[in-house]
């Protein structure tokens, strides 16, 4: 059981780190010096790994944000429409978005419900 203070605590977090991933999604700069970073032939496998990643972690702390069924499911369907529209609005910031992304973004979300589905019956 998660307190409310806890749970306050949650969304602040959830929410912080949700903007800031909007931020990298949408910054020509991030990705320029992401893309400096990582060595070229691990580019393409880092890219699409923190996109799975990414929205893996965002869905497997939804039920930790919430007790309703409907309202966790809102939420799921939200990242996946976030990750969508991220890749909607990249070509308009100086980034290639690509259907690709949307799809791994989606998949991401996926392995996230899964594994929160998983923990949420371990816990009881």
């Amino acid at each position: 059981m998660v307190t409310t203070a806890v749970r306050r605590w949650l969304w602040v977090g959830w929410g912080t780190a949700l903007a800031v991933w909007t931020y990298m999604l949408l910054s020509p700069e991030v990705s320029k010096e992401l893309g400096e970073i990582v060595p070229t032939t691990q580019r393409y496998v880092a890219s699409k790994g923190l996109h799975v990643a990414g929205y893996a972690f965002f869905a497997i702390i939804v039920p930790y944000l919430t007790d309703s069924i409907r309202f966790r499911r809102t939420l799921w369907f939200s990242l996946v429409a976030h990750g969508i529209l991220t890749e909607c609005i990249q070509p308009y910031v100086g980034r290639s978005g690509e259907v690709r992304d949307a799809i791994l973004d989606t998949v991401g979300v996926g392995m996230g419900l899964m594994l929160s589905r998983w923990l949420t019956t371990r816990r009881g």
